[in-house]
């Protein structure tokens, strides 16, 4: 078939011929577009998700009164745990405070204080203490067990040193504690 008899064909068959040439572009236009309906699908499990969020916000804030007197209450129970972190004196003597007749702090100070914008600041003590293992074991259950919330980051003990030993005497420690108070 020559060039001038498809033309002829052509002419004579226009209908049919452009359907086939639809066709043709049709099939095309699908088959480079296929990749995209993954995409398009991705989309509609992305939007389903913010859209599950939106009614389960939407469920929750039915609530919200109640949710609020809770955490207003929660604050209430937790804020008197927190130090203020400008008031060093009342700070240090929260810890003089657990020193009994056995334990002896040597050294109290405040290392850094870092103040977080929306968050509580965190304080940190350096501790020097010494006496008796079992006087320093109730020093420690006392501060993890009192009214501010903190905890080490840092606890080293060692005994302490002695000039002459003593049989059935309980032999000092020396601890260095590095402490993180929660403040306001």
């Amino acid at each position: 078939m020559n060039p001038q008899q498809i033309i002829a064909k052509i002419k004579s068959y226009p209908l049919a011929c452009g359907l086939v040439l639809a066709a043709i572009l049709l099939a095309g236009w699908a088959y480079y577009r296929s990749g995209s309906l993954e995409d398009l699908r991705g989309e509609l499990d992305t939007v389903l998700a913010q859209n599950d969020q939106s009614n389960k916000n939407v469920t929750e804030g039915n609530n919200f009164k109640e949710q609020l007197d809770q955490l207003t209450a929660a604050v209430a129970r937790y804020k008197p745990g927190l130090i203020n972190p400008s008031a060093n004196i009342p700070n240090q003597q929260y810890f003089y405070d657990f020193e009994n007749s056995g334990v002896l702090i040597v050294d109290l100070g405040e290392v850094s204080s870092v103040a977080g914008k929306d968050e509580p600041s965190i304080t940190t003590f350096k501790l020097n203490a010494s006496g008796t293992w079992d006087n320093m074991i109730s020093f420690v259950n006392a501060l993890q067990s009192g009214s501010h919330y903190l905890r080490f980051s840092q606890f080293d003990i060692a005994k302490a040193p002695q000039s002459r030993s003593t049989a059935g005497v309980a032999q000092p420690v020396s601890v260095s504690l590095l402490l993180e108070v929660l403040g306001q």
